[in-house]
């Protein structure tokens, strides 16, 4: 077992991170190893073997639960992701939303012109219409006064 020391970005005191690696020696070996060194092994002996053997395998366990919840860690979300996540899909929605505001108010725009334009239009034609009507009113005042002055000079 290992310690690695980091440093965090916020130079706050290091993270002691474990490293472990759980070497089980093989059985031939151990029986080497004992063999040169007892000649001989009692219940005692195999009872601890047999509890080392169980403590071994309590520690393999455990190593693989650590390095387990080590890549469990690995997939964990940070809050600097979360809030760049927040801020990339607000960022989207606004957008969208200023360009539809942008693409009705073109449109209305456009709505408004094409009123006015039609308005500017009616009005140039009764600008024509009532120049027309005052043509004809002129030209009928004046047929209706050469009747009268024809009128009074035949009285």
């Amino acid at each position: 077992m290992s310690t690695k020391g980091e440093h965090t970005e916020k130079g706050e005191k290091p993270v002691k991170q474990l490293l472990f690696k759980a070497i089980q020696p093989s059985s031939s070996a151990l029986r080497s190893e004992r063999a040169k060194k007892q000649p001989r092994r009692t219940s005692s002996d195999s009872s601890e073997i047999m509890d080392f053997g169980k403590l071994q395998e309590q520690i393999d366990t455990m190593c693989s639960g650590i390095m387990d919840l080590r890549e469990d860690l690995k997939s964990v979300v940070k809050k600097e992701e979360i809030e760049e996540c927040v801020t990339r899909v607000m960022t989207g929605i606004e957008a969208r939303i200023v360009k539809d505001i942008e693409k009705l108010v073109d449109r209305k725009v456009q709505e408004v012109k094409e009123k006015v334009d039609s308005l500017e239009f009616k009005y140039q034609s009764l600008q024509e219409h009532v120049t027309q009507l005052g043509k004809q009113h002129a030209e009928q005042l004046e047929s209706i006064e050469i009747q009268m002055t024809k009128t009074h000079d035949l009285a």
